[in-house]
């Protein structure tokens, strides 16, 4: 039986390395000191809007993916 962590489905048992379920967090990098711009997010992940790309975190953070952001630094 396959142990799975509801919290961060990125790290479960039987997945390959570096295989992600979270397309806008895997565009994400690590620390705040490296945060992407909302624009900029908007434009590498294709989303449609701002608002398109809310939504996508929304989705991505219900399902496990864990993304940080702060009032204007953006998205970590």
């Amino acid at each position: 039986m396959q142990n799975q962590n509801r919290n961060n489905r990125v790290y479960t048992e039987g997945q390959q390395s570096g295989k992600t379920d979270y397309p806008i967090a895997s565009l994400l990098k690590v620390g705040k000191e490296n945060a992407i711009s909302t624009k900029e997010l908007v434009r590498l992940s294709g989303c449609k809007s701002v608002r398109d790309l809310q939504e996508c975190i929304f989705q991505e953070r219900c399902a496990g993916a864990i993304i940080c952001s702060g009032s204007g630094a953006g998205y970590w």
